[in-house]
């Protein structure tokens, strides 16, 4: 996004810059895993601190000409119309202080019964999305994650899975943002808060058939066609609806 000191423009220019320092992390995670007789289960607690992420220098270097406006248009009122200035604005990326995402990740797998029906289940769940510089979430990711899978296999060839992934709440802004937000409804100058998508569940079957070296599979995902675009609620959420799917595989 450009910063929100864009005058009259909806679009920017960044450069590069040479005294850009490199965004670095230190990882650290923790956790235990339980694996007997098919069962297994894991836990693990992590913590990432990002020191010098890499974002969009707000101080304005000049502006050009941009060749792709295609025609000029009018603002204001009709007794004081002026000309949309075919010009963007030109920045450099820069550095921001510090950032930190924490929080739990895991997973189960059950055995419900041997070789025929099982459900696998992982999870990711944040405590915290932190950008030290700006008090707001470093992504507006969901606050979880979790994905169960259910498997059946008929027989030794054609196999039954159904998926259930369910989105947590997404972070919300607690502060306004220095840089612009692009919607699916045009442009919105981020410096207010905006409210933040809710809790939905997406669902989706699939069936396998193994044959030889040959593996085929077909399916549909989002089943019931949950929809969710880019804008200035579900921003960085994007679910078109649902789609078909098929898969063929040759091993050796």
């Amino acid at each position: 996004g450009c910063p929100t000191n864009v005058p009259n423009n909806k679009t920017c220019y960044f450069q590069g810059n040479s005294d850009i320092k490199p965004e670095t992390s230190w990882n650290k995670e923790i956790g235990i895993e339980y694996d007997k007789n098919g069962l297994l289960a894991s836990v693990a607690y992590f913590r990432n601190d990002y020191r010098n992420k890499i974002e969009a220098d707000e101080t304005l270097l000049g502006t050009t000409f941009n060749p792709s406006f295609s025609r000029v248009t009018r603002y204001g009122t009709k007794a004081n119309q002026k000309d949309y200035i075919k010009t963007t604005n030109i920045y450099k990326w820069g550095n921001v202080t510090r950032a930190t995402v924490a929080g739990f990740e895991g997973y189960l797998n059950l055995p419900l019964i041997a070789n025929k029906l099982s459900l696998n289940t992982n999870f990711t769940y944040f405590t915290k999305s932190k950008n030290r510089a700006t008090g707001n979430p470093l992504n507006l990711s969901p606050k979880y994650t979790i994905t169960s899978t259910l498997s059946y296999q008929v027989t030794d060839n054609l196999d039954f899975a159904t998926t259930y992934t369910r989105f947590g709440k997404q972070f919300s802004k607690s502060t306004g943002t220095r840089y612009m937000d692009f919607s699916r409804n045009g442009l919105a100058q981020d410096t207010t808060l905006q409210e933040s998508q809710g809790s939905y569940g997406i669902w989706g079957a699939s069936i396998g058939y193994k044959w030889q070296n040959f593996s085929a599979r077909i399916g549909v995902s989002n089943i019931l066609n949950k929809r969710l675009y880019v804008d200035g609620k579900a921003q960085s959420y994007n679910e078109p609806g649902r789609a078909y799917y098929t898969t063929l595989k040759y091993s050796f």
